[in-house]
């Protein structure tokens, strides 16, 4: 994905899918594919905040509840 953005496949899109800087690849919409991976930026407070925030608000029965075991669905 991150190939086809750079080569800018998503043009018709118009900017909202343009990187902000090309030459930064933190500006890139398409980042890299790790769960949790937003944990990497953000201090332990704030990783335990945003998850108090998801468990609080978002509804359990959209697969929300960090406390239940991931599920797989099938394809």
């Amino acid at each position: 994905m991150k190939q086809l953005e750079q080569s800018r496949v998503f043009w018709l899109s118009g900017l909202r899918l343009r990187p902000g800087d090309r030459a930064n690849p933190q500006s890139y919409k398409v980042r890299r594919a790790k769960v949790g991976g937003f944990k990497d930026y953000f201090t332990q407070a704030q990783v335990a905040e945003l998850e108090e925030l998801v468990r609080s608000r978002l509804s359990p029965s959209l697969g929300y509840d960090a406390s239940a075991a991931p599920t797989r669905l099938a394809v």
